[in-house]
């Protein structure tokens, strides 16, 4: 049947009055764009107008293509959503007759219409707004939830279908949508392919139908809320998807955007990537799971305790626990290096500091060393000045006394100040920090560890999806190759078939000829050549040499030649056995005469002469084309049934690969937890000691300071009264 195009809706909205019966509409005013004609918004299966009426807004939506039971599916959707009465839908009225086109009415759906901004361009306008974006993929899937409870679908999740008013989700366009009442029957559209699954087909028409289409749009939500690498990929408003598209879903494994999700530095984002990424090889759409708002949990902020103190220490800065590494997502990595005080630098004003040391003494004894040595200084340079040392012993002496007196006041320092306490502070402060290098280059170690961790995940899940990949593939080239094989088995087949019928037709062709010549023959018996009349041709004497010859009845006369022989040219006619004989007497003029003859007979019978062969023939000569028939109409089967099994196998051999690499695949994020948790907690000890360490180093220093004026320089000054 003829359904109006975008130009006959067009053409009818600039006379409403005409258009439309229902008040609202028809005396309303179609909002028009700045060339004054209607202002439509199109999309794939219907055109929506905004008419105003008495300063209320409605959305008029006008349908693209021809939906038989649409007044059903409407009906059934209309009172259900009034049922379940959420808050994301929008109340709407189906026409019927909802507007006049051609002299023919055609339904239509009006509604409120919302004045808000489409997610798109709400993404667009926020998109260096995390918190903003973060807000919106809560509120959704809270949406998603609500619809899921209520066992609806909507069948079309994408941006164009979500509206923002005044900071709250709308749903909008209603045409696929699933409700309990509808069960049993088929989706009338298949969604905006860039959100729908690879194998979504009309066939999948139920509850679970959003579940892909919610992964596709929080995943593309969080992906631009967490993550400002991937903002390159957004498509902006008015674009056919947020992030994700269809050529993402069909091959996985050379996603760019799906290796940027598995490689965030959020390492929620990567886990729910690595959930996500097994639903795309699912062969059955009822398999993906539902993405809950719990999912979102682990973007609370967490609480500041630090959880590498020394637990002595801890219990002073906060009484919060810190989180465990299983509960709590890494949002920042933690600085290997911190501080031993770790927030808690304050203590160190309250730690009550050793009493400091001082040189105390006469050092008589060492005064009067120093001037033991001054003297033989000063003497030493008498003597030399004098003659009465050599030079060189001279300079020996002077040479050797101040090292001697300085060694000697070395020694005297060493007994003097020979403290055990400033020894065990010295000792202390080196074991510390040898101790502190160790656990150091361990936290790297486990620090590296937990990185090649993540990257030997990462790596794992790129390969798994790159199986999962080539085992799709594959499938699908081995299940053509059986379809092509199968198609050119049928073609030949059909070839042989076609040179059967053409053997068969031709055969019953010659068989009829042949039948119709042995009856032409028998008929023609009946015409005796004694019994003819030809005066002037034929006598007595003539019609016996025929007789002789064996040219009795006409069916014996098939042609006449002319032979020619050592005596000349020489007359034949020619037999059954396509002989040619002479007669005695029968020359070229009597020869044709009596052909005439005989022409004449067969004119007479040949009015009565079969059409077709008797069925008794027919049967006998198809038969054997009737059995070679059979035999490749048998050959047929059998190769179609082995595709079948060839097919069956196939497929059971991509499902069984499909089923190990998706248990792989759903087994990798919780056997790499499991390794960061351990790897986690093994640093979060080492860390731990770190911090004992270091706050145990910063201690001895203190100790150690105390002695900071106890010093061979200040014992010198000290002896020199200085």
């Amino acid at each position: 049947m003829w359904w109006p195009s975008p130009s006959d809706y067009q053409d009818a909205m600039q006379n409403p009055q005409t258009a439309f019966t229902e008040a609202a509409l028809r005396d309303g005013v179609v909002v028009s764009d700045t060339l004054g004609l209607p202002k439509p918004i199109s999309g794939s299966f219907a055109t929506v107008y905004q008419v105003d009426y008495r300063g209320r807004r409605h959305a008029v939506r006008c349908f693209l293509r021809h939906v038989p039971d649409i007044a059903q599916r409407y009906a059934a959707i209309s009172a259900y959503l009034k049922q379940a009465a959420l808050p994301y839908t929008v109340e709407f009225s189906f026409l019927p007759q909802g507007i006049r086109l051609r002299g023919q009415w055609f339904p239509i759906v009006k509604m409120a219409w919302l004045e808000g901004e489409r997610l798109d361009v709400f993404v667009a306008q926020h998109l260096n707004e995390p918190s903003a974006l973060l807000e919106i993929t809560r509120q959704f899937l809270e949406l998603a939830r609500a619809l899921r409870l209520a066992q609806i679908a909507h069948g079309d999740l994408q941006h164009g279908n979500l509206l923002v008013v005044n900071r709250q989700l709308r749903l909008l366009d209603y045409d696929g949508m699933f409700v309990p009442a509808l069960a049993g029957q088929q989706s009338n559209e298949l969604g905006q392919p860039n959100y729908q699954h690879p194998r979504r087909s009309a066939r999948d028409y139920g509850p679970q139908l959003d579940n892909f289409s919610v992964w596709v749009i929080a995943l593309s939500l969080l992906g631009l809320a967490l993550d400002p690498e991937l903002r390159f990929g957004f498509n902006g408003g008015g674009g056919e998807a947020l992030l994700l598209q269809q050529s993402d879903f069909a091959n996985p494994a050379q996603s760019k955007l799906l290796l940027a999700l598995q490689r965030s530095p959020h390492p929620m984002l990567r886990q729910l990537t690595q959930t996500f990424l097994p639903y795309l090889f699912v062969r059955d759409l009822k398999n993906v799971a539902p993405l809950e708002p719990n999912a979102l949990d682990a973007l609370k902020p967490l609480g500041a305790t630090p959880a590498n103190l020394p637990d002595w220490l801890r219990e002073r800065v906060g009484g919060a626990s810190a989180p465990s590494p299983s509960t709590a997502p890494r949002l920042a990595p933690v600085n290997a290096a911190a501080s031993a005080a770790n927030g808690a630098d304050w203590l160190l004003d309250h730690v009550p500091l050793a009493a400091p040391q001082t040189l105390n003494g006469s050092f008589r004894a060492e005064k009067s060393f120093l001037g033991l040595l001054g003297l033989v200084i000063l003497a030493t340079l008498a003597f030399g000045v004098f003659g009465a040392f050599d030079p060189l012993m001279s300079a020996a002496v002077l040479t050797f006394t101040p090292l001697a007196g300085l060694a000697a006041l070395s020694i005297g320092f060493v007994v003097r100040y020979n403290n055990p306490e400033r020894r065990s502070a010295a000792r202390s402060v080196r074991t510390y920090a040898q101790a502190k290098l160790d656990l150091t280059r361990q936290t790297q170690e486990l620090t590296a560890r937990q990185a090649q961790l993540e990257r030997d995940a990462q790596d794992t899940l790129t390969h798994l999806l790159r199986q999962q990949t080539d085992n799709a593939a594959e499938e699908k080239s081995a299940l053509a190759a059986l379809d092509r094989a199968l198609e050119a088995a049928r073609l030949q087949n059909d070839a042989e078939r076609q040179k059967l019928a053409t053997q068969e037709t031709e055969m019953l062709a010659s068989a009829l000829i042949e039948y119709r010549k042995q009856k032409l023959y028998r008929l023609m018996e009946a015409f005796r050549v004694a019994d003819a009349t030809l005066p002037g041709i034929l006598n007595r004497e003539l019609k016996q040499n025929l007789a002789a010859a064996g040219f009795v009845t006409a069916g014996d006369i098939v042609n006449f030649r002319v032979v020619p022989t050592k005596m000349g040219p020489q007359f034949c006619l020619v037999n059954r056995r396509n002989q040619a004989v002479p007669v005695e007497g029968v020359n070229a003029q009597r020869g044709v005469a009596i052909f005439l003859w005989r022409r004449a007979m067969e004119a007479r019978v040949k009015h009565t002469m079969p059409d077709t062969l008797p069925p008794e023939t027919v049967n006998a000569l198809t038969k054997k084309f009737q059995d070679a028939r059979v035999t490749l109409q048998l050959n047929e089967l059998k190769k179609q049934q082995q595709t079948a099994q060839e097919k069956t196998r196939a497929s059971e051999r991509a499902r069984q690969t499909h089923a190990r690499l998706t248990r792989e695949m759903q087994e990798l994020p919780a056997r790499a937890q499991r390794q960061r948790e351990k790897v986690e907690l093994e640093l979060a000890q080492q860390r731990k000691e770190l911090a004992e360490k270091e706050w145990a180093w910063i201690l001895a220093r203190r100790q150690l300071d105390a002695y900071a004026h106890i010093n061979f320089f200040n014992y010198l000054k000290s002896i020199l009264g200085l």
